[in-house]
């Protein structure tokens, strides 16, 4: 969601459904290997947003933060 309202688009979507889950397995395979989740979009994003928005893609669910966690960053401190 913090993706889509920085960016004005959803993060991961293509023409049809069949290239759309192209793009997500490819996301989910590049995760590990430091791939650039933001593309050609990453003008719209500061350091902070970027940080939030990749914990918040943890592949690994043990690892990805809480909701309480998230609205504890300290870039939602700098938006109030």
């Amino acid at each position: 969601m913090v993706f889509f309202c920085l960016a004005g688009k959803p993060p991961i979507i293509d023409v049809d459904n069949d290239e759309t889950m192209r793009k997500v397995i490819k996301f989910a395979k590049e995760q590990g290997s430091g791939g650039d989740f933001f593309g050609k979009d990453s003008h719209c994003f500061s350091s902070g947003s970027k940080n939030v928005i990749s914990r918040c893609c943890e592949v690994v669910v043990e690892r990805r933060p809480t909701i309480s966690e998230v609205s504890e960053d300290a870039w939602w401190g700098s938006r109030r």
